[in-house]
């Protein structure tokens, strides 16, 4: 990772790969291979691609349109200069120095104006950092947009991790949410998950108290996975009194969502707000149930069940964090 100071316009965090910016005949142009990706993105119906402009100066690339399959979201100059007047949306620093040499077009950029910062190839811990500040998340790039079919629908994928380390990977992937499979016994674990994700999506398995459970309800998107023989009932009024608890010292708290994780979904009404499948099960009462989820596991090499478990209904999938980008993109390719 490379990080160039200069001064900035703005606020906000931009983010997206780099386009140069090179000047022929005196009128500013952008690379004809990335005019083209830019191109197939608008013909594939995908999510238009965040372009960082990097430019000697920053006035020249104002004048730079990009074709339907890109959106600018930041102009990064080398020379020091009055501050031109950007769009609304888009950041800007400039006065970093040479820096075209240090990132290629397609380099992965972070700008940050407020702190006249602009990283260059950014690490994983940096990107967490930044999804977790960032209300809401940050989206850095195509492969972390919500992964949505060409019918137009939106389908979940969470990074599936047994570490801390493993959800910064997963979330540096483009994961929408985790699910932290090791067991949560430390406080100061569910803080650092609670800060990964940024207030999204968040699925534990039993092991923090009650009081633990809703105070960090109140820090993310929380879900207690279950087993089927858990005592919901009893689970619930644990919660309830945890929170009249906390009330008396005004600390924040929230109620997680319960999720059943099981092979097979049990018949009749459910207690649960959710299920998540261990398996590839579909009933034939699949529309009275509550949205269900389907862990694919960590190396989901095959990918058929992929189709089917969306052509049904299934409202997410869970994977590997090597396979967060994998799984989006068959998504993307499903009518």
């Amino acid at each position: 990772m490379t990080i160039l100071s200069g001064v900035g316009a703005g606020s906000g965090i931009a983010s997206g790969i780099v386009a140069h910016v090179s000047v022929e005949r005196g009128r500013p142009r952008l690379d004809p291979e990335l005019i083209e990706q830019l191109l197939q993105r608008r013909m594939s119906a995908l999510e238009p691609l965040n372009v960082v402009l990097l430019v000697e100066d920053a006035a020249l690339a104002l004048l730079i349109s990009l074709p339907p399959g890109g959106r600018l979201v930041g102009i990064v100059g080398e020379l020091p200069q009055e501050l031109p007047l950007a769009p609304e949306g888009v950041a800007l620093v400039c006065g970093v120095g040479p820096a075209r040499a240090l990132a290629p077009d397609g380099t992965l950029v972070i700008v940050e104006p407020e702190r006249g910062r602009v990283l260059l190839d950014p690490s994983a811990r940096e990107l967490a950092r930044l999804q977790r500040d960032a209300r809401p998340r940050l989206r850095l790039d195509g492969d972390s947009v919500p992964a949505r079919t060409l019918g137009g629908r939106e389908v979940a994928v969470w990074g599936e991790a047994y570490s801390l380390e493993e959800a910064e990977e997963a979330l540096a992937a483009g994961a929408d949410g985790l699910l932290y499979l090791a067991p949560l016994t430390s406080w100061d674990d569910a803080l650092e998950l609670a800060r990964l994700v940024g207030g999204g999506d968040l699925t534990i398995g039993p092991g923090l108290t009650p009081g633990e459970t809703v105070r960090l309800a109140a820090r993310t998107a929380l879900r207690l996975a279950v087993p089927t023989e858990t005592d919901t009932d009893s689970l619930k009024d644990d919660w309830d009194s945890a929170q009249g608890d906390l009330a008396e010292t005004n600390e924040r708290t929230g109620l997680p969502r319960l999720t059943l994780r099981t092979f097979a979904p049990p018949p009749g009404p459910s207690a649960y707000d959710e299920i998540l499948l261990e398996q590839l099960y579909l009933p034939d009462d699949l529309l009275s149930l509550p949205p269900l989820y389907l862990r694919l596991g960590t190396e989901a090499e095959d990918l058929a069940p992929l189709e089917e478990a969306i052509a049904a209904g299934i409202c997410g999938v869970c994977v590997g964090p090597e396979q967060v980008a994998t799984v989006k993109n068959a998504i993307r390719a499903l009518p």
